[in-house]
């Protein structure tokens, strides 16, 4: 499965609506990515900016567009953005990978 770094930025009527009836959110969004065979691994809130952070891990990426198309859907998301990240682990694989690459740079001859 793929993780990936979730960004949401409630809108003036979800702050209203978290005022309103204070809840813990959590507990609302693991059941939905589990249904999309997925996981929430944090949730985290920057109340100084409205923003939601998840790390979640989602086993493609048609789950992951269900996903950001149901909540835009739910009309209280300025916006919404998701990044894929990685362990630091699995980011040395990468730059290991990378430096095995014989890339030419354009311009540069060989």
């Amino acid at each position: 499965m793929r993780l990936y770094l979730i960004k949401e930025q409630y809108n003036t009527e979800a702050a209203k609506g978290i005022l309103s009836s204070p809840e813990d959110r959590t507990e609302a969004v693991r059941p939905i990515l589990e249904s999309l065979g997925g996981k929430l691994c944090h949730f985290y809130i920057a109340y100084n900016e409205d923003v939601v952070y998840l790390i979640v891990k989602l086993p493609n990426e048609e789950s992951l567009a269900a996903l950001l198309m149901a909540i835009k859907a739910g009309g209280t998301i300025n916006s919404i953005s998701a990044t894929p990240v990685m362990t630091a682990t699995d980011a040395v694989k990468v730059f290991k990978k990378a430096r095995s690459i014989k890339y030419r740079p354009p311009g540069e001859q060989t």
